[in-house]
Formats: C-alpha cells, structure tokens, sequence
C-alpha cells in the first residue's frame, strides 16, 4: 500500500488492517493455533490474568457451546470462545464475506489477532 493511498484510506482501512495482520485471503486459525505453540499452557495463563481482573466473573464456568447456539446465554470473550467463533466464521464463510473479499473468503482473522494477545502468544 503506497504512503499517499494509506493517508487517504486511513489505518483501518481493509488493506491496512490486513498488512497488519498478516492476512492472506482467508481465515488462518490453524496457522495460528500452530505459532501458540500450546494452545492449553496459554489458556492457563489468561485464566489466571482474568481471576486477578475479575474476580466475580471468573468464577462462572466456561461455556461448552459455539456462539450461535441458543444454549449459550453468556459467554466471556475467553480465547477458547474466540477460537470457536473464528472457526464458525470459517465454516459459514457466505455470511462474513464483504464486497472486498474474494468470493469464498473472510476478512482478516481479528479474533484469532485477538485470542492471541490475550493468551500472551
């Protein structure tokens, strides 16, 4: 993306926002399950940043069920719920395609980006 095109477009443009992520066209939570290296270790560590930032709410369990389920009334925005709804998006690509997408494709994963940063991956 030339300089003068990002001024215009702004830093959260599409393209900008898939320079930084490192989009390729399409959902990548396997690669980025594969960079965390142990999905599970990582886990443990946001469980225990997120009991020492909310006490009241850590205590509710985790939720077994993807978002779109009528069975789940509330769901914190664990890494293992964004991982569940990044791969929904994956699976149900027709509903998260935008007319800058290649047809088939999603935008870029900003809830694998996210689960990663909590998870301190």
């Amino acid at each position: 993306m030339s300089g003068s095109q990002r001024e215009r477009d702004g830093p959260f443009s599409s393209q900008a926002m898939s320079e930084a992520s490192g989009y390729s066209g399409s959902i990548g939570m396997d690669e980025a399950a594969d960079e965390c290296g142990d999905i599970a270790a990582s886990d443990e560590r946001y469980k225990a940043k997120y009991a020492k930032w909310f006490t009241e709410l850590a205590g509710r369990p985790e939720v077994e069920h993807p978002p779109n389920s009528s069975e789940t009334p509330y769901h914190p925005e664990t890494p293992k719920m964004l991982r569940l709804r990044s791969q929904w998006m994956r699976d149900h690509p027709e509903i998260w395609s935008t007319a800058e997408t290649p047809p088939g494709t999603t935008g870029p994963d900003l809830l694998g980006l996210f689960a990663k940063s909590l998870t301190g991956s």
